[in-house]
């Protein structure tokens, strides 16, 4: 594929050594403006290529921060939320905002357990949607540190377990309800 043509022709009496060195520097600036523009091509490509791929995992994808401001790579986060992207991408709504007090401070303290470990946990625990309602979460996350150990990021996957959660407390219900019937029909 022919992306350029670059074409000097003769002069009289030559070229000069000052007009050889322009024509030099010229080409080489033009070679390196064309591996720039195939290098940002493969770029987009690939982001190309990562975005599909995030839009086809059953989560919702993030980036945090020490001050638990976020960043949502799709989408999906208003589906789980009820807040866009822009919601959080303003740095005033922070991903903590949602969390339950009581649960918060279970994931603190999971937080914690888990930072000097593997730097990787697990995480359980419910938020309160836009229009209040409250959805499980299961939470998948890898921390990054700086140089200095001190929190730089964290990468993780929210997965909504409210399903999961309700089919679990019911059958409990059913299990309990079960035992208090067997405990009858015995005695």
């Amino acid at each position: 594929k022919t992306v350029g043509v670059m074409g000097m022709f003769n002069k009289p009496g030559g070229f000069s050594e000052p007009e050889a060195k322009l024509a030099a520097g010229f080409t080489e600036f033009a070679a390196i403006a064309l591996v720039n523009m195939r290098a940002r091509e493969a770029v987009r490509q690939s982001e190309e290529k990562y975005r599909l791929l995030v839009n086809q995992v059953p989560a919702v994808v993030f980036k945090g921060y020490a001050d638990w401001s976020v960043d949502f790579f799709d989408e999906k986060i208003e589906a789980l939320t009820g807040y866009s992207p822009a919601d959080f991408n303003t740095r005033k709504l922070k991903w903590k905002d949602l969390i339950l007090p009581d649960d918060f401070i279970a994931g603190e303290r999971k937080l914690a357990e888990n930072w000097k470990a593997d730097k990787s946990y697990e995480w359980e625990y419910r938020i309160r949607k836009k229009n209040g309602e409250i959805r499980w979460i299961q939470d998948l996350v890898q921390i990054f540190t700086d140089s200095a150990g001190k929190l730089d990021y964290a990468n993780g996957i929210l997965f909504d377990i409210t399903d999961r959660k309700q089919a679990e407390v019911r059958l409990q219900r059913t299990s309990r309800a079960l035992k208090a019937l067997s405990a009858c029909n015995q005695a």
